[in-house]
Formats: structure tokens, C-alpha cells, sequence
């Protein structure tokens, strides 16, 4: 009995079990298959709910940037022409102005100040392949328009002076040439009004085309809304197509 009690007290078997004020360890849960498949059925339906806005916010934003980089850019040939007795700007320049030392529009606007880099005469859906190019200004810069007539091109400069309601006189568009035909985003610094596949009016913000009139004001319109602006050229040979239309 003494020897029992002799050994209680070296090795105190009560200090084995778990002090009552000390929490108890807790075990870990774990998720079952169904459970698990329901948390992914979740995730999945909530993906697809935010995507979609996700993609209108993105393509929202592509347009108001396009907007605003339009409004610059009729500004700035506005500014040209009010610096040259109101003559205004023809995409390529070249054989018309053999000393600008430039072929297109953009490329003078850029040398003589008026625009301060190319990357705000291109619209945002073009792809960077060829807003990178070299030959960026044919196949990236906004479309300007050609000539005071844009069906029968004379070559010719125009005056503003000559133009009767410059709030309805499209300027500049968003244009694409079915003629590469390689189906993505790309431009021509063109604008003519036609019914074939070159220099013609895009459609690409959510299928509408941003134009920048002469005036100054920047409006967005779908292919029918083109059709029935009362510019001092009728605009309803402009037509969509599998390639200028997003």
C-alpha cells in the first residue's frame, strides 16, 4: 500500500486526462462529393450570370474610349483646316502634298502637332498587330472621308466654307476592308461611301459605328441609323456583313 502510494505520487495519473478549463480538441470536418458538387454547381451558375455583364462592361468601355478618341481627332482636323484657309484633310496626302513628306492624314496630323500619337487615331478593337505595324495608318487609323463627295471621289481638297449643315457632314467612322477578308478587327484610313468591300463603314461597338462629324460632336449609330443621316451625300449604299460587324 505504501509502495502504490509511493508511485502516485511520482507519476500522477490524474494529470493524464484533460484538464476541465482546457478546450477540447476539435475534430476536422470534411466535405462530402455532393457537397462539393454543389458548391461548383454554384460557382459554375454565378460565372455565368457575371461573364456576360463582365463582357458588356469591357465592350461599354471599348466604345467610350472610341468616342472620345474621335472627338479629338475631329478636332484636330478642324484645327488643320481653320490653319488652312478651311481646307481639310484627304486620307492620302502624298501625290497632294508631296511636301508633307508623309503618305496619310494621320501621319501629318502627328508631324505637324496636331495629334499627339497614333495610338488616339485607332480605335481600341483593332487588333495590335496592326496598330503596331509600320503601315499602321492604312490598315489601323480611323477612316477619314474622301473628298466633299465619298461616292464619286474627285481627289480633290474641299473647303469647309462649302459645306451647308456641318452637324450632319460625317467626318470621320470606324471603317474595315472586306477586301483582306482575314476576319478580325482591323481598319482603313478610308471612308468611302459604297456598296463594295472597300474602305467601308465597321459596325463594332455592339453593331454600332461611331462617326465623328464635322462639327465637332461625335454620334453612334447602327447600319439603319447611318442609312437615314441627312449628310449632304446620302449614306444607304452602306451595308453589313459577316466582316465589319461585331
Amino acid at each position: 500500500m505504501i509502495i502504490m502510494q509511493k508511485h502516485e505520487k511520482l507519476f500522477n495519473i490524474s494529470s493524464l486526462t484533460t484538464h476541465p478549463a482546457c478546450p477540447k480538441q476539435k475534430t476536422a470536418s470534411c466535405f462530402t462529393l455532393i457537397e462539393l458538387l454543389v458548391v461548383i454547381a454554384i460557382i459554375a451558375i454565378l460565372a455565368g450570370m457575371l461573364l456576360p455583364a463582365l463582357n458588356q462592361a469591357k465592350r461599354q468601355a471599348a466604345m467610350t474610349k472610341c468616342v472620345g478618341q474621335k472627338k479629338q481627332l475631329v478636332t484636330a482636323l478642324r484645327m488643320y483646316a481653320d490653319d488652312n484657309n478651311e481646307t481639310m484633310l484627304r486620307p492620302y496626302i502624298e501625290k497632294k502634298l508631296p511636301t508633307s513628306g508623309v503618305k496619310s492624314y494621320g501621319e501629318y496630323l502627328m508631324k505637324l502637332k496636331y495629334m499627339p500619337s497614333k495610338l488616339a487615331m485607332i480605335c481600341p478593337k483593332v487588333d495590335r498587330k496592326y496598330a503596331n505595324s509600320t503601315a499602321w495608318w492604312q490598315q489601323a487609323a480611323y477612316g477619314l472621308r474622301c473628298g466633299y463627295d465619298p461616292i464619286n471621289d474627285d481627289g480633290l481638297f474641299y473647303s469647309m466654307k462649302n459645306i451647308k449643315t456641318p452637324s450632319r457632314f460625317i467626318l470621320s467612322s470606324d471603317t474595315y476592308m472586306d477586301y483582306w477578308a482575314v476576319g478580325d478587327y482591323q481598319s482603313s484610313y478610308m471612308l468611302i461611301n459604297n456598296s463594295s468591300n472597300n474602305h467601308r463603314m465597321a459596325f463594332w461597338h455592339n453593331r454600332k459605328n461611331v462617326l465623328g462629324v464635322i462639327d465637332g460632336h461625335v454620334v453612334s449609330l447602327n447600319c439603319q441609323g447611318v442609312r437615314k443621316f441627312n449628310d449632304e451625300t446620302s449614306w444607304h449604299n452602306i451595308v453589313e456583313s459577316k466582316f465589319n460587324t461585331w
